[in-house]
């Protein structure tokens, strides 16, 4: 009996065991598949045009003044004056007397003159900032000469004076002043700083102690 039993118990477990894998089969036969997941990377390509800047970059150069080519003194100095360095002359007046202006111009530079020891030399100057350029040109001046001046003896000069950084002081272009009227008087500077000149100087001289005192006119001062 107790082995009837236990064949009973053995085929109803069997039987269970069976049930339960038909159930599994089951089940996976209805359930899908999972999916697979594709994974797409978008590839961006991404065109930058470059437009090339071009900066025009000026080399700066050094400015001159623009260069008056003439004063004529016309109705008043232009900038000259009389300088200090040469106490010769007392004072630099405007002259509008057309009998002591060269060339039939209207006016001219009258320079009242006291030489007498130490005071040998007389300077009338004109400053430039920024500075011309006078590299190539010729400075004339004319000066009127008194019958009282022309008559001296040793006599008295005059030249042309200019001044620069690079240079210092140069001259040139001297005459006597021994014939009465007017008288030219012209120089090309050269050499360093000439190009790069701050002032410009009529100058009136003496080499000897024979005083003097008077007026000489200045006119038509250029650079051409």
């Amino acid at each position: 009996m107790k082995r009837v039993l236990v064949l009973i118990l053995v085929l109803s477990c069997i039987a269970v065991f069976c049930l339960l894998v038909s159930c599994q089969k089951s089940i996976n036969a209805t359930s899908p598949e999972p999916e697979s997941t594709v994974l797409l990377t978008a590839t961006i390509t991404q065109t930058v045009t470059i437009t090339p800047t071009v900066t025009n970059t000026a080399t700066a150069t050094p400015t001159n003044t623009p260069i008056i080519t003439k004063y004529s003194f016309p109705s008043d100095l232009e900038g000259w004056y009389r300088d200090v360095m040469g106490m010769g002359f007392t004072s630099v007046a405007h002259n509008t007397d057309p009998e002591y202006s060269a060339l039939g111009t209207t006016g001219s530079a009258q320079a009242n003159c006291n030489f007498y020891s130490p005071m040998n030399l007389g300077y009338m100057s004109r400053d430039y900032s920024p500075t011309i350029n006078l590299d190539g040109k010729t400075i004339k001046a004319y000066i009127y000469v008194p019958s009282s001046l022309a008559v001296l003896s040793p006599s008295y000069y005059a030249h042309i004076q200019i001044h620069s950084l690079a240079g210092g002081y140069t001259f040139g272009g001297a005459i006597d002043l021994d014939t009465e009227g007017w008288n030219l008087m012209q120089w090309a500077p050269a050499g360093i700083g000439v190009n790069e000149v701050d002032r410009v100087t009529i100058v009136v001289g003496r080499t000897a102690p024979n005083d003097w005192s008077g007026v000489v006119y200045i006119d038509e001062i250029s650079y051409e």
